[in-house]
């Protein structure tokens, strides 16, 4: 029997706060549940993960890289919190890889976290900053944009007000003239940054391009929401409308760093606020799934309480019975 995620109960939280009896959920291993957990992870962008894959294959994306793609999420486990038993994440294998939408959003909540313990109290800018397009190429001009990034940090103006910050490369694609829009987006610390200097700056870098944002940031929170929406992934929806844009793309950024850190270091792994309390693996997500889609109570309120901010930590290996059942 096929699964569509579409056929798993609604993840609305119910109104209780009592802690559900314990559940049994029978070892299954059968292909109708195997993949329960990759489809449960990437339940948001199904469609749109089947094209990025196919065009991986087309860019010449090594096996070893796309069978991990393929199965980002697959070995799942529901892990419960000691303290707090009406808790619970998720961790399984997971692929990181730049064109997976899951793992970019994780990745940037990680980024987000690590700039704002370091960026407390801190004097913030947004900085938006664009090409007159001169190639309809896309290549070439993600290299000149980064290179005139690269040659504004080095100028006196820039160097002068700003201490540090991040880059994040974001690939448009222009419908009503139909080319490309490569854009970076900028978080920057340091003083004030006059709007008709940076645009001079800019344009003596680029030798052509005068367009530029600055505005101030009002809250770290401001702040925080902005780095995890740019740095969660490096184009927009249009892109995917077309697999021979969207291939193009891939080759464009092929080596390219799109998350551009400059005065600082982040961590690709790291989160500040990782937990340090004690996860007990309750039982094969795979499982729970396959015991929600079959009307287990138990099973349906405890992905409610996951919902859509479940928390994905690698982990590769949890060394535990396939077959027990464990009160909530």
């Amino acid at each position: 029997m096929d699964f569509a995620p579409d056929s798993l109960p609604s993840l609305d939280t119910p109104e209780t706060s009592v802690d559900p009896p314990s559940f049994s959920v029978p070892c299954c291993a059968s292909a109708p549940h195997a993949q329960l957990d990759v489809l449960y992870r990437h339940r948001r962008w199904t469609a749109d993960r089947l094209t990025v894959y196919g065009a991986l294959r087309v860019v010449g994306t090594s096996d070893a890289r796309l069978l991990a793609f393929a199965e980002c999420g697959r070995n799942a486990w529901l892990m419960q919190a000691a303290d707090h038993p009406g808790e619970y994440r998720v961790r399984g294998s997971l692929c990181r890889h730049r064109w997976c939408q899951r793992c970019a959003r994780e990745r940037s909540r990680d980024f987000s976290l690590q700039l704002q313990a370091r960026w407390q109290n801190a004097d913030l800018r947004f900085v938006t900053l664009t090409l007159r397009t001169a190639n309809p190429a896309l290549k070439p001009e993600v290299e000149r944009l980064v290179a005139s990034f690269r040659k504004l940090r080095q100028r006196k103006i820039w160097k002068s007000t700003q201490t540090d910050g991040v880059a994040f490369l974001e690939v448009k694609w222009n419908a009503t003239a139909a080319r490309w829009h490569p854009h970076l987006h900028v978080i920057t610390r340091g003083t004030y940054l006059p709007h008709a200097d940076l645009k001079a700056a800019w344009h003596k870098c680029t030798g052509d391009s005068w367009v530029v944002d600055i505005r101030a940031v009002r809250t770290l929170n401001e702040a925080a929401a902005y780095v995890a929406k740019y740095a969660s992934k490096p184009y927009d929806s249009r892109v995917l409308e077309d697999p021979a844009r969207l291939i193009e793309a891939m080759l464009a950024l092929k080596g390219k760093r799109t998350v551009i850190p400059f005065g600082l270091k982040l961590k690709t792994r790291e989160r500040p606020d990782a937990d340090k309390r004690e996860w007990i693996p309750v039982a094969k997500l795979s499982a729970v799934l396959a015991a929600a889609r079959a009307g287990n109570e138990v099973a349906r309120l405890i992905l409610s309480r996951i919902g859509d901010n479940d928390q994905w930590k690698h982990q590769p290996k949890i060394c535990q019975s396939d077959t027990y059942a464990r009160a909530p």
